[in-house]
C-alpha cells in the first residue's frame, strides 16, 4: 500500500467520510475528492458501468429527485472486492490538503536569524521538503487549521493577509519563498507565534489569526486537483477552525428500513424502475383527468410498463395487475411522485410495517409481539417483538460546514447542505450502501393487553394523556414537560434538507422514547457484551390526522458488516429484557455527575436536559439525533 494510502470501510465512506472531508493517512492530511475526480484513472466512471452496481428504493429515489429536474439514481459504492482488486490497491483518488507544514526537524537559519520551526508550503504534490533545510514529509507535520464558510467552501489560511492585512506590502521578493516562523511555546492559540521572516516586525498569535475575517475564496476543495477556478468568491466570510473539528463536515444521509411493501410483485415495478415510474405517474396526473374509463387507463398503464420495465418478472407484474386492478397501483404513484411527501412519511411507513402481525421474508422477518414484564410503578406497558433479519439502505446526500460565522446582526449563518451527487449521464448519482441484520422492536401495550401485576401498568391511551396532555401531573412535572414545546432550531437551510425529524423531536413522548432508547443501549452493551458503537437506533412517533400524538416505538438494530452484525444475539436478548428495562430505568436514577447533572433543566435555546457522557449520551454512530432530545427527569421524575 502507498505510504499516503488510507483504508476506509463502506460504512465509513457513507457515514463519516465522503467527498470534501479530510482524512488522516500514515504522514499526512488528506482531502477525499468528488467522485468523479476520485475514480478517475481507476474506473470507468460512466452510466452504464454503474448500471452494474445500481440499488433501487422507491422512497430513497421519491425523495432525492423531489427538488431536481432530472433523473436520479444511486449505487452501491464501489469496494475493491467489487472491482476484483487487492485489499493494498488505491481505489479512490485523494489530494494533499491542507498545503501548509511546520518543519521542527533542527534550527533554521533565515535572513541570518535561527528560529526552529519553519511554516511552508510545498512546491509539488509529489515532491516534498522543507525549503530550508531540506527534511522531507516524515520529519514534517501538517497544519492542524484551515477555514470553511457556511455556504461549504474550504481553503487554506490565507498567512499572507492575516499577516499584512490588506493594506500592507510584504518585502518578501519575487524569488524568494512564501514561508513564516512558528514559534510555539504551548499548544494554546495565544502562545503560538507567527511572524513574516521578511518583516520582522509583523506578527501575529494564532489566536489572533483564529479571529482575524477572511473573506471567502469560494472554493470547493473536492472539485479540482491542482488549479482551482477563479472568480468565485461566494461573499461570505470565511472562519479558521481546526482540521479535526467535528464541525468542519456534518454528513447529510438517510438511511431507511426496506420494508415488505416494496418487495412484493406490486414492489418490484417500483424497485426496478423508478424513471418508469415517473412516466405513469405523469400519465396519472395529466392523462387521467379526461381519461375516465378503467380498461382504457389499464391499458395506458400496461403499455408504460411494456416499453420500459427493466426487470425479468414482467409477465408477473403484468398478470397480477390484469387480475387486481390499477388502483393499488395509481395510490402508490400518487402517494410517491406527491410534492408533499416528506421524509417523516417514509418514517411512519417504517412503523406501521414494524406494529404489524408476524412477517416472514428474504430481507425482512419479525415475529409476534410478546410483553415485557416489570414492577416499575406507574411506567407504561411496553411489549416487544424479534426483527429476525432486516436490511437498510444508507445514502449520503451531501454535507454541511458550521464554522459559526456570524452575520452583521451577529446571529450564526445557517449552514447550507453541498450535494455530492454527480452528473452521469442522463442521471444524478448518489453513493450507498446495502447492510444485513437485526433488531429488537419496542412499544406500547394497548387497552386489551393485560399483565399479571396490572397495578404497575398504564396502557398506551393513559399515558398519552400524561405526558402528551399533562392530565393528572403536578406543576414540577407540568414544567419539565413544558420545557420542551421549544427546540431551537438546527443552523442548517432547509434547502435541500431531506431529513427533517422537527415535526415530532419536541414531542414529549419522542424524548421519552429517546431517551429510553439510550438507556437501553448502554445497558444492552453491558448486559449481552455488545460494542454500543455498533447498536443502532429509530425512534417513532406517529401522529394523526388533526396532529395528536397516537402512538410511537423504539427499534435497536445491528447492521454493522463486522462480527456484530446478524448473529442473533441481539434478538435473543427479548427473554431478558423485563431484567434490562428495570437496569436501564434504575441507571437515570443515579449518575456519576450528579447533583450537576440531576439539578440540570431543560431551558430555552437547549436541545438537552439531565443529561451527559456519564448517564445517556452514545457514539454519535449509534444516534440519530446526534445526542439531542434527552433528558432523564421525563423518565424519573413523572410518577
Amino acid at each position: 500500500m502507498k505510504e499516503d494510502a488510507h483504508m476506509i470501510r463502506k460504512p465509513q465512506f457513507l457515514i463519516r467520510d465522503g467527498p470534501g472531508s479530510l482524512i488522516e493517512t500514515l504522514n499526512e492530511t488528506r482531502l477525499i475528492f468528488n467522485m468523479a475526480i476520485g475514480y478517475d484513472g481507476i474506473i470507468d466512471f460512466s452510466e452504464s458501468f454503474l448500471q452494474n452496481y445500481e440499488i433501487n428504493d422507491p422512497r430513497l429515489l421519491a425523495l432525492l429527485g423531489r427538488d431536481k429536474d432530472q433523473k436520479v439514481k444511486i449505487f452501491d459504492i464501489l469496494t475493491n472486492e467489487m472491482l476484483n482488486k487487492s485489499s493494498m490497491e488505491v481505489i479512490y483518488n485523494t489530494k494533499r490538503f491542507p498545503r501548509w507544514y511546520i518543519c521542527h526537524k533542527r534550527i533554521h537559519t533565515i535572513n541570518n536569524r535561527s528560529i526552529k520551526s519553519v511554516l511552508f508550503r510545498p512546491n509539488s504534490n509529489n515532491k516534498f521538503s522543507c525549503p530550508i533545510c531540506q527534511s522531507k514529509m516524515g520529519e514534517c507535520t501538517s497544519i492542524r487549521f484551515v477555514m470553511a464558510c457556511p455556504d461549504g467552501h474550504l481553503d487554506d489560511i490565507n498567512w499572507h493577509i492575516a499577516l499584512h492585512d490588506r493594506h500592507r506590502l510584504c518585502k518578501k521578493k519575487n524569488h524568494e519563498e512564501e514561508i513564516y516562523e512558528w514559534e510555539a511555546y504551548s499548544t494554546n492559540l495565544g502562545s503560538i507565534n507567527i511572524r513574516c521572516p521578511y518583516c520582522n516586525d509583523i506578527s501575529k498569535t494564532m489566536k489572533e489569526i483564529f479571529y482575524h475575517p477572511f473573506k471567502c475564496s469560494g472554493l470547493y476543495q473536492e472539485r479540482f486537483k491542482t488549479i482551482p477556478p477563479s472568480n468565485l468568491a461566494c461573499g461570505r466570510e470565511m472562519k479558521v477552525i481546526q482540521k479535526n473539528s467535528s464541525a468542519l463536515r456534518l454528513t447529510s444521509i438517510v438511511n431507511f428500513l426496506e420494508i415488505p411493501k416494496y418487495m412484493t410483485i406490486l414492489g418490484n415495478l417500483f424497485r426496478n424502475n423508478n424513471s418508469m415510474c415517473k412516466s405513469i405517474n405523469t400519465v396519472i396526473t395529466y392523462a387521467f383527468k379526461s381519461i375516465l374509463e378503467e380498461d382504457t387507463r389499464k391499458k395506458m398503464i400496461l403499455q408504460i410498463i411494456e416499453d420500459e420495465y427493466l426487470g425479468e418478472n414482467i409477465n408477473e407484474i403484468i398478470q397480477y395487475i390484469e387480475e387486481t386492478g390499477i388502483q393499488d397501483l395509481i395510490k402508490e404513484i400518487e402517494m410517491l411522485f406527491n410534492v408533499d411527501y416528506r421524509f417523516i412519511d417514509c418514517i411512519n411507513e417504517e412503523f406501521e410495517t414494524l406494529l404489524g402481525s408476524k412477517i416472514s421474508g428474504d430481507y425482512f422477518q419479525k415475529d409476534k409481539f410478546q410483553l415485557i414484564g416489570h414492577s416499575i410503578k406507574s411506567f407504561p406497558g411496553l411489549k416487544i417483538c424479534k426483527i429476525n433479519i432486516l436490511q437498510t439502505i444508507t445514502v449520503q446526500k451531501g454535507y454541511r460546514r458550521v464554522p459559526y460565522t456570524k452575520d452583521s446582526t451577529d446571529n450564526i449563518i445557517v449552514s447550507k447542505v453541498v450535494d455530492i451527487g454527480e452528473q452521469i449521464g442522463g442521471a444524478i448519482w448518489y453513493p450507498a450502501f446495502r447492510s444485513l441484520g437485526e433488531g429488537i422492536f419496542i412499544t406500547f401495550t394497548e387497552e386489551d393487553e393485560h399483565f399479571q401485576n396490572s397495578e404497575y401498568y398504564i396502557n398506551r391511551i393513559e399515558f398519552l394523556k400524561k405526558i402528551q396532555k399533562r392530565e393528572g401531573l403536578n406543576e414540577e412535572e407540568k414544567r419539565i414537560l413544558d420545557s420542551w414545546d421549544y427546540i431551537p432550531p438546527d443552523l442548517e437551510t432547509t434547502e435541500g434538507k431531506l431529513v427533517d425529524w422537527s415535526s415530532i423531536n419536541n414531542e414529549p413522548l419522542f424524548v421519552w422514547l429517546h431517551t429510553l432508547s439510550h438507556t437501553f443501549i448502554k445497558n444492552i452493551s453491558i448486559y449481552a457484551g455488545y460494542n454500543s458503537a455498533s447498536l443502532k437506533e429509530r425512534i417513532y412517533v406517529k401522529k394523526d390526522k388533526n396532529g395528536q400524538v397516537k402512538n410511537g416505538g423504539i427499534l435497536i438494530y445491528v447492521t454493522s458488516l463486522g462480527n456484530d452484525g446478524g448473529m442473533g444475539s441481539l434478538t435473543q436478548l427479548t427473554e431478558v429484557m423485563p431484567e434490562i428495562l428495570k437496569n436501564s430505568v434504575e441507571a437515570l436514577t443515579f449518575c456519576s455527575n450528579d447533583p450537576l447533572c440531576d439539578e440540570k433543566k431543560k431551558e430555552l435555546g437547549m436541545k438537552n436536559g439531565a443529561a451527559c457522557h456519564s448517564c445517556l449520551l452514545i457514539s454519535e454512530t449509534s444516534c440519530e439525533h446526534r445526542n439531542y432530545y434527552l433528558d432523564r427527569h421525563l423518565i424519573t421524575r413523572l410518577k
